[in-house]
């Protein structure tokens, strides 16, 4: 709940930065910048948890023992299900 409670200040506090932005905007810029900001920002964030979740990948952990456990599971469930006559293959 807490990362929550801060997602939502963040959002809040970058729609209140937006809005400012563009209800007073310098006489030079265009206003065509100010409104597109936040599909810019949307493509930003998009590209960074793309890039979090290949390095996630990237770097994941395996370990033997979860192998292990996971291979005398399987074999497990063979034995039971050869006892009730279905084939495994």
């Amino acid at each position: 709940m807490k990362r929550f409670h801060y997602i939502v200040a963040a959002a809040a506090f970058a729609l209140v930065a937006w809005l400012a932005a563009c209800a007073v905007l310098p006489p030079g810029l265009p206003k065509v910048s100010a409104f597109t900001a936040p599909v810019w920002m949307a493509f930003l964030l998009a590209g960074y948890l793309l890039a979090r979740l290949v390095y996630g990948v990237l770097t994941f952990k395996s370990y033997p023992s979860a192998i292990a456990d996971l291979q005398r599971e399987v074999q497990e469930a063979r034995l039971g299900l050869q006892a009730m006559g279905v084939s495994t293959g």
